[in-house]
């Protein structure tokens, strides 16, 4: 968890600190089939018994979350965006940076943007995130999310 300068909380799944880059990783776990795309502010959620749901797009919050990330890493390290959805169930999603968990290792191995890090940058990184995160527990960011 991560609180920024207006003392909102931001809850990041997962960020993974490789040779090839810095990425933010927000998991989603929507059972039935997921329509969505780079553009749109709300996604669709069909289950299978006919039932629809709409909710905000992770790519948009993963968004903030990379924006808060590179505030606390300064502009020399981009973060890249990844959606990840745990029931394989992508297919419907229009956006490069949204795959399925079967594809999470391939994706990382083979992302290029041409970005090379140094072992003394990706330590950096770590401990510069490590001392950032905040000791805050999920029941008081989920207090800070609905104020």
């Amino acid at each position: 968890i991560l609180v920024d300068e207006y003392g909102m909380s931001h809850q990041i799944d997962h960020i993974a600190i490789r040779k090839n880059g810095i990425f933010c990783i927000e998991t989603k776990s929507y059972i039935g089939r997921v329509f969505g795309d780079k553009e749109s502010e709300r996604w669709i959620q069909r289950l299978y018994t006919g039932e629809k749901h709409e909710f905000y797009s992770p790519l948009k919050q993963n968004e903030t979350h990379c924006r808060k990330i590179s505030n606390i890493l300064g502009p020399d390290y981009r973060v890249n965006s990844l959606v990840v959805m745990v029931k394989n169930n992508a297919a419907n999603i229009n956006c490069e940076n949204v795959i399925n968990i079967s594809q999470l290792k391939a994706y990382l191995f083979s992302f290029d943007n041409g970005v090379i890090l140094s072992t003394e940058k990706i330590e950096y990184v770590y401990n510069k995130l490590l001392n950032s995160a905040s000791d805050m527990t999920n029941a008081e960011h989920a207090r800070n999310v609905k104020k």
